[in-house]
């Protein structure tokens, strides 16, 4: 959905369903519910108020910041979703950090290495004394390209069934404990290869004399919104 703010002070709401949406409406049996809804700020620069200042910064974001047209594919929309936070001085967002892949981000066919233990973290700047309440992560959504990989968690806990659309399949794994720092989530899963033929191996790869395929997990805290996004490589 978006919001085009016209030189007549009219708010226009340009509103789709997301293909899901759409799926979901079209089967007619009663199961389309809108119970929540978000917003984003996919579209701001916030440095035009580190550069201008908090008066003039808004003032030129709100008059020249164009507004994307809303997506109807829901992986693309709500990058940047907004948050309510009950702290009012906060001033540091949580991040998502990837704090360890078993043998690196490099998966060597030849050599057997078809599988990673990674462990994900909730995390906030040093002197923060802890992660709000309310932006604790219990949960974390992780995406990846089902053609090259798959995913399970490492230790016992939830994980919901894994969705697929456009090749990115998604799952939401429950923290299992608190981060190493005591502030945030914490989980382990374990990441492996798909077990595909050369032929496949050399469609979809760089080609050349080192061929190889890059592909990418992306996480993200469902309270905090923060996400992070890894970066494997596939040798063959």
């Amino acid at each position: 959905m978006g919001f085009l703010d016209h030189s007549t002070n009219n708010i226009i709401v340009d509103a789709v369903l997301t293909d899901t949406g759409r799926a979901t409406l079209a089967k007619n049996d009663g199961s389309f519910v809108i119970s929540k809804f978000a917003f984003g700020d996919d579209e701001i620069d916030y440095s035009t108020i580190r550069k201008f200042g908090t008066t003039v910064g808004k003032e030129k974001i709100s008059k020249n910041t164009p507004i994307f047209e809303a997506q109807t594919n829901g992986d693309l929309a709500l990058k940047y979703r907004l948050l309510s936070v009950s702290v009012p001085d906060l001033i540091v967002l949580p991040l998502i950090q990837i704090t360890h892949i078993q043998d690196g981000s490099v998966f060597a066919r030849s050599e057997g290495l078809t599988q990673k233990h990674v462990t994900i973290e909730q995390t906030i700047a040093a002197g923060i004394i802890a992660v709000p309440t309310d932006l604790v992560d219990s949960a974390f959504v992780v995406q990846w390209d089902n053609r090259f990989l798959n995913i399970q968690r490492q230790t016992s806990g939830g994980m919901t069934t894994k969705t697929v659309s456009n090749n990115v399949a998604s799952v939401t794994v429950a923290a299992s404990n608190q981060s190493s720092s005591g502030q945030g989530g914490l989980v382990d899963i374990d990441i492996s290869l798909n077990g595909f033929g050369d032929d496949y191996y050399d469609t979809y790869s760089t080609g050349g004399s080192n061929p190889e395929i890059k592909t990418q997990v992306t996480i993200s805290g469902r309270a905090s919104g923060a996400s992070v996004t890894q970066e494997f490589t596939i040798k063959k």
